[in-house]
């Protein structure tokens, strides 16, 4: 048995409107879930290039350019060691990214993309350069 369902006239185009209501909440959800994934991928990577610009200070070769391959993301990115003392004394690596917006949809929102940083701390292993900075 076979219930059908019979439309007046006033129901039609009625998904449309109620499409088009709904579409820029749609959009919202779709562009901020891929612009969270994407600021997450950067951050993860930002903290990935800290790690082994930490790494590099505890055994003794500070190298930005090797910190900046280690990375996807990396332009603007700003890596700076702080490695003050001898064998044994805490090296400090900072990394910080511009972050940058992948859909460009919230850039009304004030602050946003804010930038990235990545702080590790480490112990000197070897005998190291004092500081050192620089950009990739």
């Amino acid at each position: 048995m076979r219930i059908f369902r019979v439309r007046s006239k006033d129901e039609d185009g009625a998904a449309l409107v109620e499409f088009a209501l709904m579409l820029p909440f749609l959009l919202v959800v779709v562009l901020g879930i891929a612009e969270f994934g994407f600021a997450l991928t950067t951050e993860l990577d930002v903290r990935h290039g800290a790690r082994e610009g930490s790494r590099l200070v505890a055994v003794g070769q500070q190298d930005v350019a090797r910190v900046c391959d280690a990375m996807t993301f990396n332009n603007g990115v700003t890596v700076d060691f702080n490695a003050t003392g001898g064998v044994g004394a805490p090296a400090i690596t900072t990394v910080t990214a511009p972050a940058v917006s992948l859909t460009g949809f919230f850039g009304w929102i004030p602050g946003w993309p804010s930038p990235l940083t990545g702080v590790v701390e480490s112990r000197i292993e070897q005998d190291t350069a004092a500081d050192l900075a620089g950009t990739c």
